[in-house]
């Protein structure tokens, strides 16, 4: 079948196996998801060591990504986050808060349970939940990297590496960051501005809403 059929088929079950009679997918789906995960678990049991030689290491794979813009790249991160707990902390924290966030998302848009697609306090509170959760696990990996900055980071070792040189632009990204910021602020704020105007002048049908443009 190849990748691209198991993909597809899974993709269909996905769609259509779930149904109010049953309140789970149908036979086969459990099967089918792994069938369309099989690559990217076989991309990653090559990251593991063996006694034959076959795989790579962390650490290889991490030294390896060397672009025309990143000097050494990668190298010296597998140290940083093997002798320094904050810069793991913060890493986990960052990628399990970032899930979170997703799941929270998906809660929604896509329902695991049919009940939950017309029960919208149930829904809102799932939702509320884990955006708390997330928002919270982000900003402890804000401050654990932080506090790697500070205590664990050794400028005189990191020479060139990605870090070293992000640290070294660093006027120019968060410049560029704070006008990516008030471009989206004002973005918004221009459509509540818009919206006001056209309810002072008598134009609701003219408003950005669910039942107008």
């Amino acid at each position: 079948m190849g990748v691209a059929g198991v993909l597809g088929t899974a993709l269909l079950c996905a769609i259509h196996g779930a149904t109010v009679e049953n309140t789970l997918f149908e036979d086969g789906d459990g099967a089918n998801t792994f069938r369309a995960f099989n690559p990217t678990q076989a991309e990653e049991t090559h990251m593991y060591r063996t006694n034959w030689g076959i795989g790579h290491g962390l650490k290889d794979i991490l030294e390896a990504h060397k672009g025309p813009f990143t000097g050494q790249g990668h190298k010296g991160l597998y140290e940083i986050l093997t002798t320094s707990w904050h810069a793991q902390l913060s890493l986990n924290l960052a990628m399990l808060g970032s899930l979170t966030i997703v799941v929270a998302h998906h809660m929604y848009s896509m329902p695991p349970y049919p009940y939950l697609a017309i029960d919208y306090g149930t829904q809102l509170s799932l939702f509320t939940h884990h955006m708390w959760i997330g928002g919270f696990l982000i900003v402890g990996a804000a401050t654990h990297a932080a506090i790697f900055m500070v205590r664990d980071y050794d400028p005189t070792t990191r020479y060139e590496d990605l870090l070293d040189r992000v640290l070294r632009h660093r006027d120019a990204i968060i410049s560029h960051l704070n006008w990516a910021c008030i471009f989206l602020g004002f973005h918004s704020f221009g459509l509540y501005i818009h919206n006001d105007t056209m309810s002072a002048l008598g134009r609701p049908q003219d408003m950005f809403s669910d039942t107008a443009i």
